[in-house]
C-alpha cells in the first residue's frame, strides 16, 4: 500500500496555476465562494415562504416546541416535543426548531435563514471532503487542477438542483439537511484523522467525527448507515492493491444477506399483526410489506431520474404512485429492480477500476436503504434524497474534467468553453430552484401545484378543501371534501374519517342540520368502530331537542366501552333537562371523576344538586368555580 498522502493543507491543492498573482485567495477558494453567494441568491425568494402541512403540527400547534426562556424544563420540553408520543425523536432538530420559535414565533425569516445556512455549510463541507478523497491513495495520482475543478462541480450540482428544496425550504425538513450536514462532516472528520500526522490532531479529529455521528443521529435516525459508510470509504479508497478475490466477496455475502434479510421480513410479517413496533403503520396504510417493497424499487429509480432531469414540472410535495402489485405488475417493476442488481453488481466489480463511481451508487443505495424498503413510512418523499445524493454527481463531474483535460490539452479556449458549459447547468439548476421555490410561497400556491401533478392523491384535494374552508368558501370545501373520500390517501382511515367530519361541521355551519345528520349517520356506517362521529351526532341531535334519539347514542356508546368524560357529561345533562335527578347524578359524577376541568358538566352538577336541594354541596362547587 502507497503511503498516505501528508497532512492536507488546501493551498497545497492549488499549487499549480492555482494561486492569484500576489498570492491572494486562490482561485478555487474564489469560485467556492462564489457558489455559495450563488446559492443564497437562488434560495432568497424562501425567506418569506409560509408554514406548510407538517410545519404547523411540529412547531405552530406544538406548545411544547415554544421555547419561552432557557430553563432546564423549557429545553427538556422542546427535546421532548414529539407530538402524541412523549419520547425522544431528533431532539437536535427539534431544538432548533424551538430556538427559532424563541427567536421569532410565527415569523418565518429566521427558520428559513437557518434552513439556508445549514443548505451552505453542507455544501462547503462536500467539497472539502471531496478533495480529502482525492488524497486517498487511490485517487491521490489524479491531477491537482482536475480533483479541485470536479470538486465544486460536483457540490455545486448537489446544492443547486431543485430536488433539494423539499429539504431546504421545507421548514421542518431541517431534520433531513441536519441529518446530511452532520453526516458529511463526520465523513470529513474521519478523513481529517486518515491524514492527521500528530496523535493529538488525529485524536481531536476524531472526537469531532464520533460528535458529529451524535448529531445526526439526533437529527434524524437514517444515518445510521455512517459508520457502513466509512467502510465503504476504507475499502475503496484506502486499498491501492484492491483485490477482488479479497474484498469482492465479502462484499457480496453482505449484500445477498442483507437482501435476505429482507425478504425474511417481508415473507414472516406479510398478512400478519406485525407485532414489531416498526411494523405498526402497516395497519393505516393502503398498502402491505410486499407491496412496499416492490414499489419502492421503482421509486428508487424514479429518485435518480429526478436527480438527473430536476425539471420544476417534475417536483412535488405528493406523487401518483401505482402500487407494484406482483414482481410483473407493472412490468417497470421488474425493470427497476434489474436496473438496481446492475448498478449494484457495476459498482461491486468495477469497484478497482471505478473507484468513484462504484463509491458513488454503493453510498446511494446506501442511504436508501432505510427509509425506501421495509419500514411503513409514506411509499414517496424527495427529501429522502439529500443525504443519498451527497457523492452522486461526484462520478460525472469528475469525468467531464478529465474528458476536458484529454481533449484539450493545449487548448485552453476549449478548456474555457467546457469549464462555461459546467457554469451554465449549475447555474441552469439553480433557476430551476428557484423556480421550484416560488411554489413553496403559500398554501394556496403548493397545494394546487400538487394537485395538478397527483389529482390522484387525497392529500392535496383535502388541502384544498381547508383552504376553501379557511377562506368562507363553505360550499367549495364540502365539494372537495367530498372528493377527497374517492382519492388514494398515505392514511385511509384518518383522512376519510376526518372529511366526513369537517363536511359535517360544514353543513352544521350552512344551517343544514338534516344533511348533517345524514352525513354523521354516513360516517358511523362507513367507520363504525369510530366513538367520534357517534358523539358529535348525539351532541346534534341534543342541540336540535332530540333528546330521546341522543341518549339512546350516549348509552350504546357507555355499554360499548367507549365513553369519555364528555359522553357521559352530555348524557348527565339530558336527564337533567328530562327531570331524571339521580341519573343526571350519577352521569355527571362521572363525567367529573373523569375530567375535573369541565366547567359546562361543573354548571351542569351544580344545577342538579340544587334540583335534589343539595344546598351545602352546590355552594361548595360554585366556591370552586368562583375560584377559577
Amino acid at each position: 500500500m502507497n503511503k498516505l498522502a501528508p497532512p492536507v493543507h488546501f493551498s497545497n491543492l492549488y499549487e499549480q496555476d492555482g494561486k492569484s498573482r500576489g498570492g491572494g485567495p486562490s482561485w478555487g477558494n474564489w469560485l467556492l465562494y462564489g457558489g455559495l453567494v450563488f446559492l443564497f441568491l437562488i434560495y432568497s425568494n424562501t425567506f418569506t415562504s409560509a408554514f406548510q402541512f407538517d410545519d404547523f403540527a411540529v412547531i405552530v400547534d406544538n406548545p411544547q416546541i415554544h421555547l419561552k426562556s432557557f430553563t432546564l424544563q423549557s429545553l427538556e420540553d422542546s427535546i421532548f416535543s414529539q407530538v402524541e408520543k412523549g419520547v425522544v425523536s431528533r431532539p437536535v432538530a427539534r431544538l432548533s426548531l424551538a430556538l427559532n420559535w424563541y427567536l421569532s414565533r410565527k415569523n418565518v425569516f429566521s427558520y428559513h435563514v437557518v434552513n439556508l445556512f445549514i443548505h451552505l455549510l453542507a455544501t462547503f463541507f462536500l467539497f472539502n471532503t471531496l478533495i480529502l478523497l482525492y488524497k486517498t491513495p487511490v485517487l491521490q495520482n489524479i491531477p491537482k487542477k482536475i480533483a479541485l475543478s470536479s470538486s465544486l462541480f460536483a457540490a455545486f450540482l448537489w446544492a443547486a438542483n431543485p430536488v433539494q428544496t423539499q429539504a431546504v425550504t421545507y421548514i421542518v425538513q431541517r431534520m433531513a439537511s441536519m441529518a446530511g450536514l452532520f453526516y458529511i462532516m463526520g465523513i470529513f472528520f474521519y478523513l481529517h484523522a486518515k491524514f492527521a500526522q500528530t496523535k493529538p490532531l488525529k485524536i481531536s479529529s476524531f472526537i469531532g467525527m464520533l460528535i458529529c455521528f451524535v448529531l445526526a443521529l439526533g437529527s434524524k435516525e437514517n444515518v445510521a448507515t455512517f459508520p457502513a459508510a466509512l467502510l465503504l470509504i476504507e475499502i475503496i479508497f484506502f486499498q491501492d492493491k484492491l483485490s477482488w478475490r479479497k474484498y469482492g466477496s465479502v462484499i457480496i455475502t453482505v449484500a445477498l444477506l442483507m437482501c435476505l434479510f429482507c425478504l425474511l421480513f417481508a415473507f414472516f410479517f406479510l398478512n400478519r399483526d406485525y407485532s414489531i413496533p416498526i411494523f405498526h403503520g402497516y395497519q393505516v396504510r393502503y398498502f402491505n410489506l410486499q407491496e412496499r417493497l416492490l414499489t419502492e424499487a421503482r421509486i428508487v429509480i424514479y429518485y435518480i431520474s429526478l436527480l438527473l432531469y430536476p425539471l420544476p414540472e417534475r417536483l412535488s410535495i405528493a406523487h401518483d404512485v401505482v402500487l407494484s402489485e406482483s414482481l410483473f405488475n407493472p412490468l417497470s417493476t421488474f425493470l427497476s429492480i434489474a436496473a438496481i442488481a446492475g448498478l449494484l453488481l457495476i459498482a461491486v466489480r468495477r469497484m478497482k477500476q471505478w473507484p468513484i463511481l462504484s463509491f458513488a451508487i454503493l453510498f446511494f443505495f446506501l442511504n436508501q436503504l432505510i427509509e425506501s424498503t421495509i419500514i411503513p413510512l409514506e411509499l414517496i418523499q424527495e427529501h429522502r434524497n439529500y443525504l443519498p445524493s451527497l457523492f452522486f454527481f461526484w462520478p460525472a463531474a469528475s469525468g467531464f474534467f478529465a474528458l476536458q483535460q484529454t481533449i484539450f490539452r493545449k487548448s485552453s479556449w476549449g478548456k474555457i468553453f467546457l469549464s462555461a458549459m459546467a457554469c451554465v447547468l449549475v447555474i441552469l439548476f439553480g433557476w430551476s430552484t428557484a423556480m421550484r421555490n416560488s411554489t413553496w410561497k403559500t398554501k394556496s400556491s403548493l397545494w394546487h401545484d400538487a394537485y395538478y401533478k397527483a389529482p390522484a392523491r387525497c392529500r392535496p384535494a383535502f388541502n384544498l378543501a381547508e383552504l376553501a374552508e379557511q377562506r368562507g368558501r363553505i360550499t367549495t370545501a364540502i365539494e372537495r371534501y367530498n372528493d377527497t373520500l374517492s382519492l388514494v390517501s398515505p392514511n385511509p382511515a384518518f383522512y376519510h374519517s376526518l372529511a366526513l367530519m369537517k363536511i359535517s361541521q360544514l353543513y352544521m355551519l350552512q344551517g343544514k342540520s338534516d344533511k348533517a345528520i345524514l352525513n354523521y349517520r354516513r360516517f358511523i356506517h362507513e367507520i363504525p368502530g369510530s366513538p367520534f362521529p357517534k358523539y358529535q351526532l348525539a351532541k346534534l341531535l341534543y342541540r336540535m331537542n332530540r333528546l330521546k334519539e341522543a341518549a339512546s347514542i350516549l348509552k350504546d356508546l357507555i355499554a360499548s366501552n367507549q365513553a369519555g368524560p364528555e359522553t357521559h357529561g352530555l348524557l348527565g345533562q339530558i336527564y337533567l333537562v328530562t327531570g331524571h335527578g339521580d341519573e343526571a347524578l350519577h352521569e355527571l359524577a362521572t363525567s367529573l371523576q373523569m375530567d375535573k376541568q369541565s366547567l359546562s358538566v361543573m354548571e351542569s352538577f351544580v344545577l342538579c344538586l340544587v334540583s335534589k336541594h343539595k344546598y351545602d354541596d352546590a355552594k361548595q362547587l360554585l366556591y370552586q368555580l368562583d375560584r377559577r
